[in-house]
């Protein structure tokens, strides 16, 4: 049994009722996806057929920005998808460092609030609140 209630639903049925504004470019319903890959992968085979596991590079980005994270024996793997006519390599970069500080902040107390964790590190900090602030002029 399928834990989401609506997993019957095909996914052009809420775009069909929701009726939201075209754009060929983009998916109907969002543009961000976030996937966290945590159960156990199981070994798949089949009698007299070899299978092994083939890592597939695609073209081009499905939506705007996937974030796909998997549990592995030797801690989180995050991969990063992008559409390049938005986002630059050095863009991601640094939104995977805030992600990479924002786990730290959770790992390190993991009571916070929300509001409370870190997206920044002290470095990024210094720079955006103190070296582009300094604005004084004569």
């Amino acid at each position: 049994m399928c834990s989401y209630p609506h997993h019957d639903i095909p996914f052009v049925k809420p775009v069909d009722e929701l009726s939201p504004s075209r754009d060929l470019s983009r998916n109907p319903l969002f543009q961000v996806m976030f996937i966290l890959q945590n159960a156990p992968e199981a070994d798949f085979a089949l009698t007299g057929i070899e299978v092994r596991r083939l890592a597939l590079s695609t073209r081009s980005a499905k939506f705007d920005l996937t974030l796909g994270v998997s549990e592995t024996a030797q801690g989180l793997h995050a991969s990063w998808e992008y559409r390049t006519d938005l986002f630059d390599g050095a863009t991601i970069e640094r939104m995977a460092g805030h992600f990479k500080t924002l786990l730290e902040g959770i790992v390190t107390d993991a009571e916070q609030r929300i509001g409370q964790l870190p997206l920044l590190t002290a470095a990024a900090r210094q720079q955006l609140l103190v070296e582009w602030n300094n604005t004084a002029a004569d």
